[in-house]
């Protein structure tokens, strides 16, 4: 009998090798948390798309007017420039990433960029830059 039991043993032994035990995919502490904390996760959620779009708007009034000075025949500095065309990245990336529509925008993003092409064209955008310069079209 003590044989039958060894040789039993060796061979469970043996398996632990061979055999790969798969981990129980249920976790139920998880899922009492989930129950527990349900609606402090549903206000996380409505803060945090509270959040998303104030933000979204504070871009999209910040390239709105500054595109809007643009028409109106302001100058700006190199670093409002390079500002304006960050956020204006920033905002298309958040859109895109969130399924935000961008509907209100593609026109002015699409002027401000001409603009900057143009301004930056004559081959002097670093002399200028240094040189503080404000830049206008010509």
């Amino acid at each position: 009998m003590q044989e039958i039991i060894a040789q039993v043993i060796s061979y469970l032994f043996a398996s632990l090798f061979v055999v790969e035990v798969t981990p129980i995919k249920v976790s139920p502490l998880k899922w009492l948390g989930k129950r527990l904390n349900g609606d402090m996760l549903d206000r996380i959620e409505r803060l945090e798309k509270q959040f998303l779009d104030g933000k979204v708007d504070t871009m999209r009034t910040e390239i709105l007017d500054f595109a809007n000075s643009c028409r109106n025949g302001r100058k700006h500095t190199f670093e409002e420039w390079d500002h304006i065309i960050e956020v204006l990245g920033k905002y298309e990336r958040i859109c895109k990433d969130h399924n935000i529509e961008n509907d209100k925008l593609p026109l002015n993003a699409r002027y401000l960029r001409e603009l900057h092409y143009i301004l930056s064209i004559d081959g002097r955008f670093e002399e200028k830059r240094k040189n503080g310069e404000l830049l206008e079209v010509e």
